[in-house]
Formats: structure tokens, sequence, C-alpha cells
């Protein structure tokens, strides 16, 4: 049987396999090997279907390359694909990383034996498209597609097995060529992670293309409570502000403007987009607009007109990120011509009124849960289906639009949009911040090589930070309550009390060390001289496109150290997001990362902050955070 050597384990006797719907294993059996120039073919057969693996030796690991062919009978009453199959041996692992293919679901560190973390996900899900197995302080063993890819794959560790396996969907074809697969297992798990990265820089270098680009967005302050006339008010806030007239780049109108599917119809609170985008263009700044181009609502014309291109579940239910009859809101066939067709026109249409900042959103509904017979093509995968949606938005706004991806998954989308999400809806809740910070951490490996991690709104705002009591327009108008507060929970969604002033410095903070895109939330003129110096602090020390690492990342699922290039040297953030104080240590080798400084000072106070190149240590009180410059 084949095996994989690396530098400490081995990779023992992989193997396919087809999972049955009625539970049965059928695997596929060893037939031979050969040798193919610099790689190596191996053959598995079994009733009906017959595979060959191209393995070649790649960086620290291999790379694999899998065509299938089978009866398509075959595929009605199987449920999976493992398409790899192997026990380890040599190495005893205690962690799995676990990345989801819905950046924005909780993704996060468990243990190999299937249990939680502390601060990781409460479900210790499969990973998604890519996985790394190890010990803290040992080498670990990373696979993950290669990008573009066209399958979504999932990476089970159980018991010292690691199985790579595609669910399986009734009228796949009877040739299944696969995406490449990547292992490698001679680094550590930060380096492995910067690793893969690397290998899957994909992200578009469009003409004109620049890391400047800095957003305000309507939505975290006036949510739906949004019209014309209080988007052209917040625009003179912003035109009269010191801090923001000369360094805001976009103003961006988020969702409210129109009901979902039904771009074109008028809207009473938004007579006249084209003008809107062109006020805000002729104040110096790129109009921005929101799309959702796949999730639509059940009363909209577009879904009374056209029901042939509404994308059904099991049972013939209506998808509303589950199977419910009740579904208020549906997704579109994302196979189906008349769908992309309807991105692309509506899309240009947005376009032609002035609009050159995108954000689109619901891109994660349409998943691999669909069998394909319920689409219109059934010749696609998910992921091909998705993609050409999302190449129909980049040839409708054009290479000379910025386009943020938000509510998405990986593989549709990579290397297309300018920027995604790759966290939750920020709140202005120390738990929200939490939740937040711990996805940016699964995925800092792409933030400059699939796009522009975006970490959610810069928003400060809080009793210390502003000068109204009011966190949205909404409740300033007297049109909606303040939510009865939910009990503190680490990482929860907006539980807990509003953050205090030295929590919402931590978001401050962590915007500063992070490296990705920024867009602002507050109203500029509703922040007291606090919550102002805080935002400028961020617009002074952050550097968009300029990744940080999260340097302890193998050890916590909430790290406290981060550190990113910055000029003369670094910017290193330290986090205590504990509830009692806590002492941040270096360790060695995160040191000889940094190299030798000459000089570090505290970049709020000045301050300079002892420095030793070989120990470094400091006490932070709870819930608070500090950010260093070093200069080398």
């Amino acid at each position: 049987m084949p095996s994989l050597a690396f530098e400490t384990f081995v990779i023992d006797d992989f193997n396919l396999a087809i999972n049955m719907k009625d539970g049965t294993r059928v695997p596929l059996s060893f037939a031979s090997a050969h040798i193919l120039g610099d790689a190596t073919e191996y053959l598995f057969s079994s009733d009906g279907v017959s595979a060959r693996v191209t393995v070649s030796e790649s960086a620290g690991g291999y790379t694999l390359y899998t065509n299938l062919q089978a009866d398509p009978e075959l595929w009605r009453t199987a449920d999976r694909l493992v398409l790899f199959s192997a026990q380890v041996v040599g190495a005893e692992f205690t962690r799995v990383f676990t990345p989801r293919r819905e950046i924005w679901l909780h993704a996060g560190i468990r243990n190999a034996d299937g249990s939680a973390l502390p601060d990781g996900p409460k479900k210790c899900w499969d990973a998604e498209n890519m996985t790394a197995v190890y010990t803290p302080g040992a080498v670990a063993l990373l696979a993950g597609v290669k990008m573009p890819a066209r399958y979504p794959l999932e990476f089970a560790w159980r018991d010292g097995r690691l199985d790579i396996s595609l669910l399986l969907a009734d009228g796949l074809p009877a040739r299944l060529e696969l995406d490449n697969i990547l292992l490698r297992g001679d680094l550590p798990l930060l380096e492995s992670l910067e690793w893969y990265g690397a290998e899957n820089r994909v992200r578009s270098c469009r003409p004109g293309q620049t890391n400047s680009m800095l957003a305000w967005n309507s939505w975290d302050w006036f949510q739906d409570s949004i019209s014309q006339q209080s988007m052209l008010e917040a625009l003179e806030t912003i035109s009269a502000d010191p801090l923001l007239c000369d360094k805001v780049t976009a103003v961006v109108l988020d969702d409210g403007w129109a009901k979902l599917g039904d771009w074109k119809t008028p809207h009473e609170y938004f007579p006249d987009l084209g003008l809107m985008a062109a006020t805000i263009r002729a104040a110096g700044y790129l109009p921005g607009i929101w799309y959702s181009p796949l999730r639509i609502m059940a009363d909209s014309n577009w879904a009374k007109e056209n029901p042939e291109t509404i994308l059904w579940g099991e049972l013939g239910k209506h998808y509303d990120g589950k199977f419910t009859p009740e579904a208020t809101r549906w997704v579109l066939d994302y196979s189906h011509p008349k769908v992309i067709e309807k991105i692309f026109t509506e899309l240009h249409w947005l376009y032609q009124l002035g609009f050159r900042y995108f954000k689109t959103d619901f891109i994660q509904n349409p998943n691999s849960q669909f069998r394909r017979p319920n689409l219109y093509n059934p010749e696609v995968t998910t992921v091909e289906g998705v993609r050409q949606c999302m190449e129909a938005i980049r040839a409708a706004i054009g290479y000379d639009s910025y386009w943020l991806a938000c509510g998405t998954e990986i593989l549709p989308v990579a290397g297309l949009p300018d920027a995604s999400r790759v966290s939750d809806d920020i709140r202005l809740h120390f738990s929200s911040l939490q939740l937040g910070m711990r996805n940016c951490a699964v995925y800092f490996w792409a933030n400059g090589n699939l796009w522009l991690n975006d970490p959610d709104f810069l928003v400060v705002r809080c009793a210390g930070t502003s000068t109204t009591p009011h966190l949205r327009e909404a409740q300033k108008l007297g049109i909606e309550e303040p939510g009865e507060e939910k009990s503190y929970q680490r990482c929860g969604v907006a539980t807990g009390p509003v953050w205090s002033t030295e929590e919402a410095r931590c978001w401050a903070n962590f915007h500063i060390i992070y490296g990705g895109a920024l867009s602002l939330g507050d109203i500029p003129s509703l922040l007291n001289d606090e919550g102002r110096a805080m935002t400028a602090m961020v617009l002074e020390h952050s550097m968009i496109g300029v990744p940080s690492i999260p340097l302890d990342l193998e050890e916590n699922n909430l790290p406290t150290r981060w550190l990113r290039p910055a000029k003369n040297g670094w910017l290193l953030g330290l986090f205590n997001l504990n509830e009692e104080p806590a002492t941040i240590a270096l360790t060695p080798h995160e040191l000889k990362r940094i190299g030798k400084i000459s000089r570090a000072t505290d970049i709020w106070s000045n301050a300079e902050v002892a420095w030793d190149n070989h120990t470094f240590s400091i006490t932070l009180p709870a819930h608070t955070s500090r950010v260093l410059q070093l200069v080398v």
C-alpha cells in the first residue's frame, strides 16, 4: 500500500473509499504504482470505480491529484467519496485547526479527541477546505485544497487518521477530475499556515488596485433606519470633519435601500440613487452601495414573476439558511442563466449610476446541501455555479471598482474581490470583539493572498466615547428600545453589557495591528474627544494590506500576541481578553522572529517600554491591550 514519508512521521497505507447512504463503506483496492518522471501514479479500483492518484513531492511534503471514473448509477446510492484516508505513524498530534467553508461561521482550534478547547467553537466540526493537526511546539501536518478549486472538501481527523472527503450529490459525472491537495509536514502551525497562504496567492491584481481604501459605511449606525436624506446628511458630516474629510475615500450606502430582489423598483426613501451617487462623487469620495446577488425576499416581484429561478431544497421547501416552509427570504439558483443575467444587469445599472465601491452579501447560502438535480444546470459543481455568479459581478462592475465581499464562502470567491469579511458582524460588546478576533486569527493566512481580510467596521462608541446615549439611529429616533442585556459569554454574539472605553480601545488596537481592510462605522460628530482620539490613532498607525500574524495561535483560540511590519521595525499588539489580569510573555522563537530591537514605545502614550532582546513580558489588566512600536 502507498505511504508518504515526512521528516518526523509517516502517512501510512493511504487509500480511497466510497461511503454509501446505507452506512456501508466500499474501499478501493490498491492495484499498482508507476513512476512518471518526478511523480508517482497509484491506481485503485473497485466494482464500477477506478481511480488514479498522482503524487508529486513539493516543499516539505506532497501534492496529490486524483482522477476518478465510476458508473454514474453508483453516485445515486453514495453519500461521500473519501479521496484520501490514511493513518499517521510516528507523531502524536493533540490539536486540530478547523477553518470552515463559510468564513464567518465559528471556526477555531479543538482537541484531537474531538473535545472543545477554551474559547473555541462549542461544536467541534470537521475542517473544510483545509486543516492542520499539531502539538504545540512541534511540526504540524497541514492538508489543504490548492486554489482555484471546484469542489468543497471536508478534512476529518479521528484517532490518528486523516480522511479527506467530498460530499456527493446525485447526478455527478462518470469522470471526476478533483482538485490538487497540498500536504506539508515540516513546519510548526504558524509557519505552515503562512506557507499555505503564499501557495494560494490568487488575489486579483487589477489595474489601479489600491490598499489605501478607507470607507465610511452606513450600516452600523443607521441599519434599516436609512434614507437618502440621512445618507446625504452623513456625507456632509464627513466632509466637514477635519479628521475624516481628507482620509475617507468611499462613502457607502449599506442595506436598506431596496427590497431584496427588486433592486430597480423605486424606493420611497431613495428617490434618486443617481443623484445621491453624483453628490458623493462631487464631495470628493467614491460612491458605494450594498447588494445581495443571490438572496431575495419571498414576496418580491422577482420571486412572483420568475419562480423557476428559485433554488429548492429537500422536500421541495425553499431555502432560507435552513430548509423551512415558512422562509421569507429565498435563494436564487446560481446555475440559472436568468440569475446570472439578473446579477450582471443590476450591478451594471448601479455602475452606470456612478457607484464604484460595491459590497455584496449573503453569498454563503447556496452550498453543498443542495442536490444537483434541483439545479437548472446539474453539470456544475456548487463551487463552479456560485463562481460564475461572482465572475458576473466583477464583469458588471469592472476593474475600476472596489469590491468587498461579505457573507461568503472561500472557494467560489477567492481571488475576485478586493476584500472579504472574515468574521461575524461586530456588535458593541466585548464578547463580539472576542468572536471577531478569533475568526480573524483563523484566516490570517488569507490576508493579502486571497484578498484583503475585512474584520468588520471600526466602531468605538460607548458611554465613555460618545456624545449621545443612543447606540443606533433607531434608538435616537425613539422607534427602537435597547434590548435586554444577555448574560456575558466569552466569544458570544452581543452578550454582556455595552463595552467600556478600554474594551473599545481593544477593538481600535486590533484594527491598528491587523493590517486588513478598513471601514468606519461611527458618525464622527457623535464621538467625543476620547472617541475621536481613538479613531485618529487607528488612522495614523494602521497599514491596510500589511498583514499581521497571531504569534501564539497554536496555543490560543484568542491569540494574545500579534506582530506586523511597520516603518523602521514592527508593531506588536498585546491583548488580555480574559477576565483577570494576565502576564503576556514572548517566547524565544518569537523574539528571534522579531530580531534585535533598539527601542520600544507605547503608541498611545509615547512612553518608552523596557525591552530586552532575550526576554520580554508585560502584565495587563483584564480586557485591555497595548500596541508597541518596535524600532530595529
